[in-house]
């Protein structure tokens, strides 16, 4: 069965990435290939003098599933793509992980001048001032 975690969050990519740029990625989510992180893509329409046209980007990187799944790799994978478009990209946000396990929870950022993911994970504290007595 495996270790489930919710994933949630998104990362924007800024500039979007076009249609040419990622229509082979593993990342977009009609890629035969699982990977723990996908292309939020958007189509817009636009109008030129031939017509009515659609461009077709991906505007952001998000979770793989809305339901909670095995996202051992999702570090390693977001840096994969990550290190395909940066630095011409940048990347904003960030995902956030909650595991099944009683404070299992993370973040994950990119850091926008090396291009590097990393992961920050939840500390909890007890308030010493305020002990029931």
């Amino acid at each position: 069965m495996g270790y489930n975690t919710s994933v949630t969050g998104r990362i924007e990519i800024l500039p979007p990435l076009s249609w040419g740029q990622f229509k082979d990625s593993i990342f977009h989510e009609n890629s035969d290939t699982w990977t723990d992180v996908v292309f939020d893509v958007e189509e817009v329409a636009f109008e030129t003098d031939e017509g009515l046209m659609t461009r077709i980007q991906a505007i952001a990187v998000i979770p793989a599933s809305e339901d909670g799944y095995k996202a051992y790799n999702i570090q390693e994978e977001l840096q994969r793509l990550v290190n395909v478009f940066w630095p011409r990209h940048g990347f904003k946000g960030r995902l956030e992980g909650d595991g099944q396990d009683n404070g299992d929870m993370w973040r994950l950022y990119v850091n926008d001048e090396t291009g590097a993911v990393y992961k920050v994970k939840a500390k909890i504290v007890w308030p010493e001032d305020e002990v029931d007595r």
